[in-house]
């Protein structure tokens, strides 16, 4: 009897890294590149929750319906609600900035809804010196709860991402978290986050995430000496064929969505080798470890077809 055949990835491109595309034209640019899917970040140039106009949504919705690309609505968006990033947070010490960014999460949520994305991405912000420690994860777990609760009257789920250097950045801090507020809150997982904060291999860490929490969605770019800083694929040092044969081992049936933010002033280039880079990976690890491909599965160079004739 012949194998089933593996699941094949899916991938998205964030709009964060298409910042001189308005919301259509970028949908419109990932489906010709071959993208199952888009991560819509809300700048304000693709669209704003609390202040966008109907003619803005009907035309994403419009494209959408076109292309027939999946959405997935990020909320994480760093100067969303001022010229401080990601602030005010949901800890923030003043109660009307609380209410503020809980107001743009909940009008996200809703988005996310309207144009039926099974999840809101979002992460938390960096917790102010004047706040204590325990009263930003109080009121950082009440604002999750009515959300969670929102989300759940609307079929989003809150898909937290762990952000290196915010008040949750680690998948530990996540599991607190998750403990405290509820299995409603999911998780975004990020790759390169998990280089730059998690001690194990990333491989190992992500097969651990795959199978107790389930994520869901995943982000994914290059990372060098656990440094901060998305980079395009290839600039890094993540292996990423046995990352990828990760996913496809576990059955994930989520999208996997590049995230190259200072990118944008070479957007359409990035996009499209990005897609090639993580579709010649997916097919690496298996092809080139068969008995006598000569290939030992090391990243030495970026994977190429080539390698493994």
């Amino acid at each position: 009897m012949p194998r089933p055949a593996e699941p094949a990835l899916r991938f998205a491109y964030n709009t964060n890294g298409l910042r001189e595309h308005d919301g259509p034209s970028a949908i419109r640019l990932l489906a010709r590149l071959g993208y199952d899917a888009v991560e819509l970040s809300l700048l304000e140039q693709h669209y704003d929750p609390l202040r966008g106009s109907p003619t803005q949504l009907r035309d994403i919705q419009a494209a959408l319906r076109e292309t027939g690309l999946d959405v997935v609505v990020g909320a994480g968006v760093p100067l969303a609600l001022s010229d401080e990033r990601f602030e005010p947070s949901l800890f923030h010490p003043d109660p009307e900035g609380r209410a503020l960014r809980q107001r743009f999460l909940e009008a996200s949520i809703d988005l996310a809804a309207e144009l039926r994305s099974r999840c809101l991405v979002f992460c938390t912000g960096v917790r102010r010196p004047e706040v204590d420690p325990a009263q930003a994860l109080a009121w950082l777990d009440e604002g999750l709860a009515t959300l969670c609760h929102h989300g759940a009257t609307r079929d989003v789920r809150i898909a937290l991402e762990p952000e290196p250097g915010h008040l949750i950045e680690s998948l530990e801090d996540y599991r607190s978290l998750q403990a405290r507020v509820g299995p409603a809150l999911g998780l975004t997982l990020d790759v390169g986050h998990v280089v730059c904060t998690e001690s194990k291999p990333p491989a190992a860490v992500i097969a651990g995430v795959l199978a107790e929490e389930h994520p869901d969605h995943v982000q994914i770019e290059d990372i060098r000496d656990r440094k901060h800083e998305h980079l395009p694929f290839g600039e890094g040092e993540i292996d990423f064929p046995p990352i990828l044969q990760t996913f496809i081992n576990a059955g994930y049936a989520g999208h996997l969505g590049v995230e190259l933010s200072r990118h944008s002033h070479e957007a359409d280039r990035r996009a499209a080798e990005s897609l090639a880079f993580l579709r010649r990976a997916s097919r690496y690890h298996k092809e080139c470890s068969r008995p006598g491909s000569g290939i030992s599965g090391r990243r030495e160079r970026l994977p190429s077809p080539a390698d493994c004739s």
